[in-house]
C-alpha cells in the first residue's frame, strides 16, 4: 500500500485505538507511517506477503478521489478478500467495483466513515466474518486463474464461431 495513503484513516484510527485494544499491521509501509499509533511493522517479500495479510483481521484501501487513483484497480482488496478478509475502502477506481457495501465489505468515504466501518466490525465480528466469507467467494468466482481460464474458453468459443459464420457468409 502506498504509506501515504493511510493518513487518510490516522484519525478514525486514533479514535478507534482510544475506545480499546488496537493493533495495525503494516506490510511493506515506510518506516514513519502511522507513528503514534500501536503498530506492527512486517517487512515485504513475496515469500510472506500472503501469510502476512491473512494474520489480519480486517483490510483496509483507502484512497482520494482523484484521476490516478480512480484508475487503480483494487489489487490489494483482491487480496484481502481472497485470504477470507473482511474489507473496508474508499469508494474510488476499482474498490467501487469489488466491494458490494454489506454483502462482501464496507465503503467508507469521509473519516466519520471509516471510524464507523471499522468500529462495526470490532463490535460484530460475525458480521466481518460474513462479510470476509462474500469477499473470498467473490475472489474465486472471478479472480482466479480457473476463472479466466473458463472466461477466455468462451471468448475463444465466441470468436471461432464469429469466423464460421462469416466463412459461411462468404461461401
Amino acid at each position: 500500500m502506498n504509506s501515504g495513503y493511510l493518513d487518510m484513516v490516522r484519525e478514525p484510527l486514533q479514535r478507534l485505538a482510544s475506545d480499546g485494544p488496537l493493533e495495525i499491521l503494516l506490510i511493506g509501509a515506510a518506516p514513519g507511517a502511522l507513528d503514534g499509533l500501536p503498530v506492527r511493522r512486517c517487512d515485504w517479500t513475496e515469500a510472506v506477503e500472503a501469510a502476512a495479510i491473512a494474520e489480519g483481521s480486517v483490510g483496509i484501501m483507502p484512497l482520494p478521489d482523484r484521476p490516478w487513483e480512480r484508475g487503480k484497480c483494487g489489487y490489494k482488496l483482491i487480496q484481502y478478500m481472497a485470504c477470507g478478509l473482511p474489507v473496508v475502502a474508499s469508494p474510488v477506481g476499482g474498490n467501487a467495483q469489488l466491494v458490494e457495501p454489506d454483502r462482501n465489505g464496507l465503503l467508507a468515504a469521509t473519516p466519520d466513515d471509516w471510524y464507523s466501518a471499522l468500529a462495526l466490525l470490532r463490535r460484530e465480528p460475525a458480521r466481518g466474518w460474513r462479510l470476509g466469507l462474500a469477499g473470498r467467494a467473490k475472489i474465486q468466482a472471478g479472480y482466479t486463474i480457473e476463472s479466466a481460464v473458463a472466461r477466455l474458453v468462451d471468448l475463444f468459443a465466441e470468436i471461432a464461431c464469429a469466423e464460421s459464420e462469416q466463412v459461411s457468409a462468404r461461401d
